[in-house]
């Protein structure tokens, strides 16, 4: 098993390093702000009071306990991000190691090899686990490194902070190891543990909205709450998390052995047996991100609906002077409060549409080591055709996503936030296509050049959105924030000189994508 540990690691070890070196940089950048932010007593009571009352908050990073002070709100508000990043990581690790290694066939020559049969998914397992430890020791090393220029952040906090990252991430691994049992497909897994994870955040938000503890329980993204870091530090939810994690691996090898290699438990509903009717590559390409591309459209939507709607508190609370510092404080100081919370709520729509977008951009990797592509390209298709394909379909869905959620934004802020902000609210959303259009040309780039690439469009989407969510907070100069992606919303009443930057990133996007059509011609068709 150690030879299998060690491809894996070489697989997957840069990938899964840089995303534990964005947490290190997220935590170390970012903890001893909070002591600047909130330098007196009475600037922490009125945030404390403020965050316990705002349905907003509470949604967002859950209830904040007292006394609040600046470890306790790092934990609060970055902890939310950073823990949301490592269930995410959990996830895609997990499924990585199982199903695309079956997809990609790495697990039928590894057995063909003489190797046990329980092999390639306990060195997969192995390699997860020494992933999270080594993300949570990151976590709570950089918080400790910093414990002495933030109150409250004491060596018992820094070490539980650790240990709530990595169970955290350990939960959605084990999550993810077992859907990659469940469903036949690594694509499938991944949808499944998507959907798994935002039941897992609205649960934890109606525990903390509603002030039902339980329901939190029954989410891996509370056991933050549980815990009470940097408060209490309880450590018995990480013991319940411990044994949900064995019981976890446990149902994944026991199911790993009633299956064939390659085969699923949950097979997926019968489609018809009907000739698929299309005549272009970007036919295909549509008819197979079309289901994808609606749901996303939905979901955000809903998303970005709620979003505005629990925005009320906050604007109130900005407009009445109470929100001061802090993570949302940074969001809406120098303008109106309603227009400034408009404004993150299209950044928020935004960057979910761009990870949408990249996501089905991703699937030209998947149809290309599948073998679709080269059977698509030997029916007289051009060499540059599917991806271009893939490429339409993301722009054309993400476009469709941002087009309705901005309708229902706009509905949400005309009936609770204020009725001539409607049109405003509607543009701050669909304004963020040209911010969508230059990552997507980035991976479209990319892509083109050689697949195993494709994994680094996510640096210049992970760098927008560290700089537009926490830029000002980290008080980064502005000039640098414009460097990012989300940098650039529409104004209302717009002029010419508005209209420059949107314009300028659209361009850079589809010059990006054009060049990676051309340069896919450069190379050979990559299966397997």
């Amino acid at each position: 098993m150690t030879g299998l540990l060690r491809i894996l690691a070489r697989r997957h070890g840069r990938w899964a390093g840089t995303w534990i070196g964005v947490v290190g940089v997220l935590v170390a950048g970012t903890c001893s702000a909070y002591a600047d932010t909130y330098p007196t007593a009475e600037s922490r009571r009125v945030a404390v009071a403020r965050a316990q009352d705002d349905a907003a908050s509470l949604l967002l990073y859950g209830r904040l306990p007292d006394p609040g002070t600046p470890a306790q709100m790092f934990g609060w508000e970055i902890g939310t991000f950073v823990t949301l990043i490592a269930a995410l990581l959990g996830l895609m690790l997990a499924v990585r190691v199982t199903r695309a290694a079956e997809d990609d066939g790495t697990v039928e020559l590894v057995r063909s090899c003489g190797v046990e049969r329980d092999a390639p998914l306990r060195a997969g397992l192995v390699l997860a686990g020494l992933v999270g430890a080594a993300l949570g020791a990151v976590a709570g090393g950089a918080l400790a490194l910093q414990a002495g220029a933030v109150p409250g952040a004491d060596a018992r906090g820094c070490l539980a902070f650790g240990a709530v990252v990595t169970a955290t991430y350990l939960l959605m691994a084990g999550v993810g190891c077992v859907l990659a049992q469940l469903l036949p497909t690594a694509r499938g897994a991944r949808m499944g543990g998507a959907l798994v994870l935002g039941v897992a955040f609205l649960l934890r938000g109606a525990a903390d909205v509603l002030d039902v503890p339980p329901l939190g329980w029954l989410s891996p993204l509370g056991l933050r709450g549980s815990v009470g870091l940097f408060a209490d530090d309880d450590v018995r939810p990480l013991g319940v998390a411990a044994v949900a994690c064995l019981a976890l691996v446990l149902a994944a090898t026991w199911l790993d052995r009633r299956r064939e290699l390659g085969s699923a438990l949950w097979s997926a509903p019968p489609r018809s047996s009907g000739r698929l009717r299309v005549r272009s590559a970007t036919g295909l390409a549509g008819r197979l991100g079309a289901r994808s591309a609606l749901t996303w459209a939905a979901a955000v939507a809903l998303g970005g609906a709620v979003f505005a709607l629990i925005g009320t508190g906050v604007v109130e609370s900005a407009r009445d002077g109470s929100l001061e510092g802090g993570f949302l404080g940074a969001q809406l100081d120098g303008a109106d409060p309603a227009v400034a919370y408009l404004a993150y709520t299209g950044t928020v729509v935004g960057i979910v549409v761009a990870a949408s977008a990249l996501l089905l951009a991703a699937q030209a990797v998947g149809e290309e080591r599948a073998g679709l592509t080269e059977q698509v390209r030997s029916l007289g298709a051009a060499p540059a055709a599917p991806l271009g394909a893939w490429w339409g379909v993301a722009a054309a869905g993400s476009a469709l996503t941002l087009v309705v959620s901005g309708v229902a934004t706009a509905a949400v802020t005309a009936l609770g936030i204020d009725g001539s902000l409607a049109d405003d609210a509607f543009w701050y959303v669909v304004g963020q296509w040209p911010s969508v259009l230059v990552l997507l040309g980035v991976a479209v780039l990319l892509v083109g050049a050689a697949p195993r690439l494709a994994w680094a469009a996510w640096l210049p989407f992970g760098m927008s959105v560290a700089l537009a969510m926490i830029g000002e907070l980290l008080g980064v100069p502005a000039s640098v924030i414009d460097l990012g992606a989300f940098g650039h919303l529409p104004v209302p009443g717009w002029g010419a000189g508005d209209l420059l930057a949107p314009a300028l990133l659209a361009a850079l996007g589809l010059g990006a994508g054009g060049l990676g059509l051309l340069v896919v011609r450069w190379r050979d068709v990559v299966t397997g």
